[in-house]
């Protein structure tokens, strides 16, 4: 039976020693009074799927110590946005920031990105890839879509919710030759039922009021993340086009996704089920290497003569 696991100082070291299921971490933000505020639906597809998840609750020490004991790592939306100075190098008052979340999730990222370590990055997870390998994001305020259009769906009685939050904001136009490419084939939109508009192009919830534009895809500051990175999706916005989605170049499934791809629907199975390049297989196929390595450097142990 999986679960979720909020890993603690008390409980970390007998946590990292189970080896029955899978598991994936998730950054977990803190609420006001400290403590971790992850919603459940970041999580329910993990349990769903048989998967255990350790809730990281942002400066968990060690972190390196974790991802090394788990098969995925997961990097949430949030209520807040990435301060600015991360990115532009000047820091200024800003009303809207969580500070040790950009910090402790740069480092998250770095660390997974040098491990191959399954990752995917949602919404404020996707722009914290951009902005932690050194490229910018900005506010959208002058693009063609209102991508924080998903904040307007509210229920009857006035609340805001999720269910009501997706709904198809913009196309998503998928660049041929990558990993997307291949998940979303001819094949898996009927399978799996995806619904296309007039253009052929996937539809798309929104909810985010910054991103990156094709304009500063180009600027000599995002030279390495180019290096890094390819371009998975855009959203076809004058000026210019903004980005929607990212993989790692070279990497077994390190990808940014700024819709909430998390929420359940024809995209969320093609991209967690897709046999062998989609997230929930490359998690267990990550999970038999490390186990493997377990096993034999634990036989290697064994056989050292005692002294």
């Amino acid at each position: 039976m999986t679960t979720t696991y909020i890993l603690t100082a008390e409980n970390r070291s007998e946590l990292l020693k189970l080896f029955e299921a899978p598991r994936i971490g998730i950054m977990a933000p803190l609420d006001q009074d400290g403590n971790p505020d992850l919603c459940e639906r970041w999580a329910k597809p993990f349990i769903s799927r048989n998967i255990d998840v350790f809730m990281l609750p942002v400066g968990t020490p060690n972190p390196q110590e974790i991802l090394e004991h788990v098969d995925g790592l997961m990097l949430p939306g949030g209520d807040t946005n990435i301060h600015p100075f991360f990115y532009t190098g000047i820091y200024a008052e800003f009303d809207d920031d969580d500070i040790a979340r950009d910090q402790y999730a740069f480092d998250l990222i770095k660390m997974a990105y040098d491990m191959d370590l399954p990752t995917l990055g949602v919404c404020r997870g996707f722009q914290e890839m951009i902005v932690a390998h050194g490229a910018p994001i900005r506010q959208l305020k002058d693009t063609t879509y209102q991508h924080w259009l998903g904040y307007e769906g509210r229920r009857e009685d006035g609340n805001h919710c999720f269910i009501t939050m997706d709904r198809p904001v913009h196309p998503f136009v998928i660049e041929e030759g990558g990993l997307l490419s291949e998940i979303y084939n001819q094949s898996a939109i009927e399978n799996y039922g995806i619904k296309l508009d007039e253009n052929g192009h996937i539809m798309v919830n929104s909810l985010h009021y910054e991103g990156m534009d094709e304009y500063m895809w180009g600027l000599p500051q995002s030279a390495e993340f180019r290096t890094r990175f390819r371009a998975e999706a855009w959203s076809p916005d004058e000026p210019k086009r903004v980005l929607e989605a990212i993989s790692a170049i070279g990497k077994r499934f390190f990808v940014g996704y700024q819709p909430h791809i998390e929420l359940e629907g024809a995209q969320h199975k093609a991209l967690f089920d897709t046999p062998q390049i989609g997230l929930i297989d490359n998690i267990l196929a990550y999970q038999a290497e490390r186990i493997q390595a377990h096993t034999i450097q634990k036989d290697r142990d064994s056989c050292q003569p005692e002294a």
